[in-house]
């Protein structure tokens, strides 16, 4: 996005609730659907709240949502100090939530308990309440973006400031999924050994750990058989072409024609491969 231009900037209310604000920001050529809530402190009041973005979850399945504010409870029990670590029914119904609107945490700096009531010694209470999630959507198109929690000051709670300034890349290309890879017998084996590693957080967190996990692991398959796929098309044609001119000279010679069978099968093997790489490329289906 680069720097926004103020006077772009379009916030439009779609609806609201006494524990939530759903709208759709504009800026540049950019849309956005966005929620600010403020749950409840009653349990039974923030069942309206759950009810309210399993809803909308639907309505804004197809762009990128954003869901920011003050959730009144936590996750995990890992989500608290200075209180015995137990998870509640009231977690296990934000949970149930989180999966049926199908979001998840965005990456965060600063603050990682965001609300402290600040007491000292054993009275002292820290919570995760305060939260931003994003859906498919979002985590496709800003995955770089993370939301900031900058100390609360005079405040018990810690602010949630989402900069929309996209990070200037540099360094390594990234990592990108190439279809032929699949052609590989080993491929499916690779995959599946990854996948049954025991792996701890929510869904969402348990497939990015596992996904990072087979990275190295795909970096070393195309490093062995598909680091130059169109090169090494190229060579085996050459190949099939000289050992053709030597059965055009010698056309009864059994172990010339037996050589020119496996470089025929390497060679369609390796055109299908340079074909899904180039159309890939290319972006053509």
């Amino acid at each position: 996005m680069g720097d926004v231009d103020p006077s772009s900037v379009q916030f439009a209310f779609l609806d609201t609730s006494q524990q939530a604000i759903h709208g759709k920001l504009s800026f540049d050529e950019t849309e956005i659907y966005v929620s600010i809530v403020y749950g409840s402190c009653d349990y039974r009041e923030r069942r309206d709240l759950w009810g309210s973005l399993i809803y909308h979850s639907a309505k804004f399945s197809g762009s990128p949502w954003v869901i920011m504010g003050d959730f009144n409870v936590s996750r995990y029990p890992s989500k608290h100090i200075g209180e015995r670590p137990l998870l509640s029914s009231h977690m296990i119904e934000f949970e149930r939530c989180i999966e049926k609107c199908e979001i998840e945490d965005l990456r965060q700096t600063g603050h990682f308990f965001s609300l402290s009531n600040k007491r000292a010694r054993g009275e002292s209470v820290g919570k995760k309440i305060d939260r931003a999630m994003g859906n498919w959507c979002w985590f496709n198109e800003f995955s770089d973006l993370q939301a900031h929690f900058p100390p609360p000051g005079i405040s018990d709670h810690s602010p949630c400031i989402m900069p929309f300034q996209r990070s200037i890349f540099s360094g390594a290309r990234p990592f990108k999924y190439l279809n032929a890879w699949a052609s590989h017998p080993s491929f499916l084996g690779l995959v599946k050994e990854v996948w049954s590693r025991r792996v701890e957080g929510s869904m969402l967190e348990v497939v990015g750990k596992k996904l990072r996990m087979l990275k190295p692991i795909l970096k070393e398959l195309h490093r062995n058989f598909f680091k130059d796929p169109v090169s090494e098309c190229g060579k085996l044609k050459y190949d099939l072409i000289v050992q053709q001119a030597i059965l055009d000279g010698d056309p009864t010679n059994e172990d010339a024609r037996s050589t020119e069978k496996q470089l025929l099968e390497k060679y369609y093997k390796a055109s299908r491969v340079e074909e899904s790489f180039l159309k890939q490329k290319a972006r053509v289906q």
